[in-house]
């Protein structure tokens, strides 16, 4: 079983899924009980598994397929297969009343009372058996037509208990099977008794040709009924012989289906034209208002002339001119499976032996129609199987939720056929539930919460760890109403989504069209596909989680690298400034006195002018480099945005010169205070108001608005800067707050620099939008002061 996971790559719940997915599917193909047991025996095998399968017979267990295990076998004194004795005690009866596999950790444990009762030495069954690999077994019940047929243990050496839902879904994918096998095998008997039967009556001649037709259609109906799966097909190839044999002119097929008769086929003979049927006809109500379902109500063959007939379905029989009717139902064991009817145009009434013929016809299709049913439901959970053993290949790719958890909910709806899908999370706190994923299109899916503590399927999974299924919300107190009524569901099916013993969530199926009962194997079905989302969950969270620790610990990296650089250039700033700021002196101080003593004028003035201005200059950036790599320790108060704005605007107005630039605030009252060093940040406000204004050098018009926090969204301030200039050049955009990066002739890079620094230190983000000739426009967010 080891080879499963190594082979895919897969975690070995999913690899063992699928591989089990696959032997289910070789053994579908089987047609005889042995054919079954020995695929399914051998499948096993390749997986590193063995197979043992067992039957009950009376109050008696006996072994009908094993593998070979010559120690053991020696130790008996012969083959496995053909044991048998009593029902098992403890395990045995738990699993056919639970119907639920059960875990046996301790294969020569569990079965020592076989041993002691054969005069065995335990030690030595023991080492027999582990020498095989034997030494774990989970045992399953085996079904065939709804009654307990026997078991199915599955042994390896390293089975856990957590196999058992790949296993038990295995053991019915068996259990259908033989459903099938067997019933081809109870037709094949009839088909070699028919034939026996027509071949005396064709030899005598005392028989009549007629009832050598009517034996020839018993035949026909066998023969049809082992060579056609589908119903819909097989229902036609039958009626067509009906109609032929008896002769009818009209042959129709009910079926029930969630407690109606519904129309299932119809054939009519060359007389009859341009059939159309009535509603009563159609789906006739089991409430003895038709023939039809008077006959399916009192499980007996009833006739009547066309005056008798209910008057909701007369106009039929007029039309068409028929004069008798003649209704069978279609049984099976203890239930109802539908009714056969067959109509006549002619005078003559069905015959006793007619009438006995249209009964065994039933017999037969009733047979027929379940076996077909049993066949196209296992084509079906082969189908199922094969989507979820998909999802599961699609899980294992992706990391990412969101897809894992659409497809999910997308496969889930086709698999249970149910028109509304939800997968909802659990939050951090535990408290409700949220919408994660749905293929409903309604403004409730995208509002939806709730409340752990109000009454819901959902909840009552989460808290139970179980599937809750409940067939009609309406007398159901588990059910919330206002969903119920939101998405006008009818039944509900929610299980749990657990990981590593801790629930997540539920995945909560809502069907719409009427109330249903959710069968064990649908039930089972998306509890596979529930179990592979929760991990998928499950490990999204955990990489989300470590996705979010390295992002952490490389910003802290990150933070203290720039945090070394800015120590290495703030002592160079510090030593530059020294150095130069003294010579700077010097030359503010000569120039001073060549401008007494000289008292220069034309070129000498000019360039005293342009020395002055260099130096100026030179200090400017002395000053902003000592600026930048200061250390910025936010001291954080409230502060109102309207005071530090103006102040700004006023700082900024003062150190240039604005000309014809207009600059205007919007700054809308009551807007709630933000937490920050009021010094750092009308510094950073002033930089970008005067970057705005130096951005327009003749006109335009410079804009500082705030904006306060949306109602549903985080607790931040915005302010934004913004000009009418000529743009930032979008290969620029993502360098404008490194440190010397400029495109101003006189700029030094540091301004956005320092405004960045002061952002950050205040715990906030500043980001720029700009377009060639349409403006900038710098937006800073700022958190709000603690209440």
């Amino acid at each position: 079983m080891k080879d499963c996971a190594a082979k895919t790559g897969a975690p070995r719940g999913e690899s063992l899924l699928g591989a089990l997915t696959e032997v289910a599917a070789r053994v579908q193909q089987a047609r005889t009980v042995s054919q079954v047991l020995d695929t399914a025996g051998r499948g096993l095998l390749e997986l590193g598994m063995k197979l043992g399968v067992a039957r009950l017979e009376a109050e008696r267990v006996v072994v009908v397929w094993a593998p070979e295990l010559p120690e053991l076998e020696r130790l008996l004194g012969r083959r496995l297969i053909g044991m048998g004795g009593p029902m098992i005690p403890g395990v045995g009866a738990q699993t056919l009343d639970t119907k639920r596999p059960v875990y046996c950790p301790d294969l020569a444990v569990w079965a020592q009372w076989v041993w002691e009762s054969l005069k065995l030495d335990p030690a030595l069954v023991a080492g027999a058996l582990a020498s095989a690999g034997c030494e774990r077994c989970l045992i399953s019940p085996l079904e065939v037509r709804g009654r307990p047929w026997g078991f199915v243990g599955v042994v390896a050496a390293d089975i856990t208990e957590d196999d058992a839902p790949a296993l038990s879904l295995f053991a019915a994918q068996v259990g259908s099977a033989l459903e099938v096998a067997d019933a081809l095998e109870e037709l094949r008997g009839r088909d070699r008794e028919l034939e026996a039967i027509r071949a005396v009556a064709a030899s005598g001649h005392s028989e009549s040709q007629r009832r050598v037709r009517q034996l020839s259609l018993m035949l026909d109906l066998t023969r049809i009924a082992t060579e056609t799966k589908e119903v819909a097909t097989l229902v036609d190839r039958a009626l067509v012989r009906v109609v032929e044999a008896l002769p009818a002119d009209i042959a129709m097929l009910h079926l029930l289906e969630e407690g109606r008769l519904q129309r299932a086929g119809i054939r009519t003979s060359a007389e009859v034209k341009g059939l159309v049927l009535e509603p009563a006809l159609q789906s006739p109500p089991l409430d003895g208002s038709t023939l039809i379902s008077r006959s399916a109500n009192e499980r007996r063959t009833m006739i009547a002339a066309a005056e008798q007939l209910p008057e909701t379905v007369r106009p039929v029989a007029n039309r068409h001119g028929i004069r008798f009717v003649l209704a069978t139902p279609l049984v099976r064991g203890d239930g109802l499976l539908g009714t056969l009817s067959v109509a006549r145009a002619d005078e003559r009434r069905f015959s006793d032996e007619e009438v006995q013929l249209v009964e065994s016809c039933a017999a037969q299709l009733g047979a027929a129609v379940e076996h077909a049913r049993l066949f196209e439901e296992e084509r079906r959970r082969v189908c199922d199987l094969s989507a979820i053993n998909e999802l599961g290949a699609l899980i294992a790719q992706h990391l990412e939720l969101s897809a894992v958890m659409s497809t999910a909910v997308r496969q889930l709806s086709r698999i249970a056929e149910v028109p509304n899908v939800f997968l909802v999370l659990l939050d951090e706190t535990g408290t409700f539930l949220r919408m994660a994923a749905t293929n409903v299109d309604h403004p409730a899916a995208k509002s939806f919460r709730l409340e752990m503590s109000e009454p819901s399927a959902a909840a009552e999974a989460v808290r139970r760890r179980a599937p809750v299924a409940i067939e009609d919300v309406r007398a159901d107190p588990r059910v919330s109403r206002r969903l119920a009524n939101s998405f006008g569901h009818r039944a509900l099916l929610a299980v749990p989504l657990v990981a590593d013993g801790r629930a997540l969530g539920a995945m909560v199926l809502g069907e719409t069209r009427e109330g249903r009962r959710f069968s064990q194997g649908e039930v089972d079905r998306t509890l596979a596909v529930a179990n592979q989302v929760a991990a998928a969950v499950a490990n999204a969270q955990l990489y989300d989680d470590l996705k979010r620790s390295y992002d952490q610990l490389e910003r802290a990296q990150d933070q203290l690298v720039r945090h070394e650089r800015l120590a290495a250039l703030g002592e160079l700033a510090a030593v530059m400034a020294h150095e130069v700021r003294n010579p700077l002196g010097v030359i503010f101080n000569s120039l001073g006195s060549l401008r007494k003593i000289l008292k220069p004028s034309g070129d000498a003035e000019l360039l005293l002018r342009i020395v002055g201005e260099e130096a100026d200059r030179l200090n400017r950036i002395v000053g902003e480099l000592l600026d930048f790599v200061r250390p910025y320790d936010a001291q954080l108060r409230p502060v109102e945005v309207s005071s530090a704005i103006a102040s700004a605007v006023e700082t900024a107005v003062a150190a240039v010169a604005a000309g014809g630039v207009e600059i205007h605030t919007e700054v809308p009252p009551g807007l709630p205070p933000v937490g920050a060093d009021s010094d750092m940040l009308r510094q950073a406000l002033v930089n970008l108001i005067i970057n705005a204004i130096q951005a327009m050098p003749k006109r335009g018009r410079v804009t500082v608005c705030a904006k306060g926090p949306e109602p549903e969204g985080a607790r931040v301030m915005r302010v934004e800067v913004s000009d009418e200039g000529v743009g930032i050049p979008p290969q620029h955009l993502g360098r404008i707050f490194e440190p010397f990066f400029t495109t101003k002739a006189s700029g030094t890079g540091l301004g956005l620099a320092v405004v960045k620094r002061i952002i950050d230190a205040h715990g906030g983000e500043i980001e720029v939008r700009s377009a060639s000739g349409s403006g900038t426009t710098f937006t800073v967010r700022l958190p709000l002061a603690e209440a």
